[in-house]
């Protein structure tokens, strides 16, 4: 092997060396097409969020992540903003009004915006992310997932779970998307055309 063709085998094998302990000092995220994002299990928590459920109304739903089933009925009105989300329900403005949306299934109730009694007067709240417009979901300055999809997409809401170890994300095109913090397991699609969410704590959003 002449000096030449050495020096060549030895530069590659110090750049693949160099590439290695980048890649363990600083984390490898691969790609997710959102086209992949499906159903997850594995994660615990109440979400609320709204959707359009059809050209003239929105929606606002509450889902339990471990069963991924609704825990209360959908109240939809012509448009309607979550406000706050706390241990007995769900505070919306909108259409009927400021209303207390029970999660035991009784009917809404008037309330007033100022009145956040029942919220969890302790713990920590979630913690809505400050991100640029990208595709990257980042938690405390670190990615944790980066997804693929077409130019123009971007993540548009990042929001931490009271607990610290859970994440919603909201992307440009209205999936509504909940992964772990420290990037680990698989992302989970959990439902689609979502304007908003909240996790259930003290947070008025």
């Amino acid at each position: 092997m002449d000096l030449d063709r050495r020096t060549l085998v030895g530069g590659a094998a110090v750049i693949l060396a160099v590439a290695v302990l980048l890649t363990l000092a600083i984390g490898f995220r691969p790609l997710t097409p959102i086209d992949e994002l499906a159903a997850g299990s594995g994660y615990s928590g109440l979400v609320a969020y709204s959707d359009a459920a059809s050209m003239s109304d929105q929606c606002v739903r509450v889902i339990d992540l471990a069963t991924a089933e609704p825990v209360m009925p959908a109240y939809c009105a012509e448009y309607v903003h979550i406000f706050a989300f706390g241990s007995e329900g769900v505070v919306v403005d909108g259409t009927d009004g400021p209303l207390l949306l029970p999660l035991d299934g009784r009917q809404p109730v008037p309330t007033s915006l100022e009145d956040f009694e029942f919220l969890d007067p302790e713990g920590p709240p979630p913690r809505r992310e400050e991100h640029e417009r990208s595709p990257r979901v980042v938690v405390d300055g670190a990615t944790i997932l980066e997804l693929n999809g077409p130019s123009d997409y971007v993540v548009e809401q990042v929001t931490v779970s009271p607990t610290g170890d859970l994440v919603l994300a909201i992307d440009s095109a209205e999936r509504l998307i909940v992964l772990r913090a420290d990037g680990s397991g698989a992302p989970a699609l959990i439902d689609r055309d979502v304007q908003m969410a909240l996790w259930q704590g003290r947070d008025p959003g």
